[in-house]
C-alpha cells in the first residue's frame, strides 16, 4: 500500500500536552514577572485582560505609542529570558 499514512492532531488533552502546556505557562509567568512594573502592565493588559493598544493607553494615562514601545521591549526581554534558561 503506497497510500500515505496522514494522522490528524487531535484537540484532545493528552498527559503530554497537559504536561507541555503547563510547562509553557510557568515559564511565561517567571519571564512576565521578570519584567519591570511599566512592560509587565502593558503585557498583563494586552494579553491576558485583551485590552487594545488604545484601551491600555488611556488606562495608564500615556500614549498609544509608548504602550506600543513598552510592549515590543517587554516581549524581547521574555524571548531573550526564556531563551536563556534552554
Amino acid at each position: 500500500d503506497e497510500s500515505p499514512n496522514f494522522q490528524f492532531q487531535s484537540d484532545e488533552l493528552t498527559p503530554e500536552r497537559a504536561l507541555t502546556e503547563a510547562e509553557t505557562r510557568k515559564e511565561l509567568t517567571e519571564a512576565i514577572n521578570a519584567l519591570p512594573q511599566e512592560q509587565k502592565e502593558v503585557v498583563v493588559m494586552r494579553y491576558s485582560a485583551n485590552l487594545s493598544y488604545e484601551e491600555s493607553a488611556d488606562i495608564l494615562g500615556i500614549s498609544v505609542g509608548t504602550v506600543k514601545s513598552r510592549l515590543s521591549r517587554a516581549k524581547e526581554k521574555m524571548k531573550r529570558f526564556i531563551l536563556s534558561r534552554t
